[in-house]
């Protein structure tokens, strides 16, 4: 994997949210003009991976100067990220999903906002054991949560569904309210995607089957961050630029 690359696989509904099937023998145009279109899709999913090879991750651990075990690289390779969303005009009908799928466990986590209440779950035993932790080594926090009250911990543990409502009042609590971007604001994100596309990006076809179609894009990762954390700044309060890592 090279260092200065970005390597997202779009499994592109971006494109079916679109109306497009197939990228028309311009990947790169395609993926720019999906994007562009996303501002007005109701509802949207990506899955995000890493594309390499473990060797190539293990080099670039070392690069930083940390030591990665092959099989742990082969379990990262084997993992990835899926972020889907429904929007809605009312706000209690939208909703938010993101699956976390662990060296091929496909819902070792799962998390889900649905109107003002949060849903969280994890395969906490399976996630111990893909990374050779003991199981059992939980039974004393377990014990000791319960004693101190928590009984939210052994369901929690055991991979059922807990849920935390009142998200609105949570985060004024916190100070962590932001308005939600609105469609304009939503319109110039997508819009500086596209851009970022056409103009750094190296888009092909993959080979993955699904609604719509595979592509897979190369951009530079830090001349990206850069580039989204500008936009991020234009756009205020709509992208906190404390939200993403700087540029080196």
């Amino acid at each position: 994997m090279k260092r200065s690359l970005l390597a997202v696989a779009a499994s592109v509904m971006l494109l079916a949210a679109c109306g497009g099937d197939g990228a028309g023998g311009d990947p790169k145009q395609a993926l720019a003009d999906a994007f562009r279109g996303l501002g007005g899709a109701e509802g949207l999913t990506v899955t995000l991976t890493a594309q390499s090879t473990p060797e190539s991750l293990q080099a670039l651990a070392e690069s930083e100067g940390d030591q990665l075990d092959v099989d742990l690289a082969a379990k990262i390779l084997g993992s990835s990220v899926t972020v889907s969303g429904k929007t809605a005009t009312d706000p209690a009908d939208a909703q938010q999903e993101m699956t976390v799928n662990v060296a091929g466990n496909e819902d070792a986590v799962e998390i889900k906002v649905i109107a003002n209440t949060l849903y969280v779950r994890a395969d906490v035993s399976a996630l111990l054991e893909t990374f050779e932790q003991d199981a059992a080594s939980l039974d004393p926090f377990v014990q000791q949560a319960e004693a101190s009250g928590l009984d939210f911990v052994r369901p929690a543990v055991d991979g059922e569904w807990l849920s935390i409502s009142g998200l609105d009042a949570m985060q004024e609590q916190f100070g962590m309210g932001q308005p939600s971007p609105n469609a304009v604001e939503l319109e110039r994100v997508f819009d500086g995607f596209a851009e970022e596309i056409e103009s750094k990006a190296t888009v092909t076809e993959g080979d993955v089957e699904g609604p719509g179609t595979h592509l897979i894009a190369e951009i530079g990762a830090r001349e990206a961050v850069d580039s989204f954390l500008d936009l991020a700044r234009e756009l205020g309060q709509a992208i906190p630029p404390n939200a993403m890592p700087s540029p080196s």
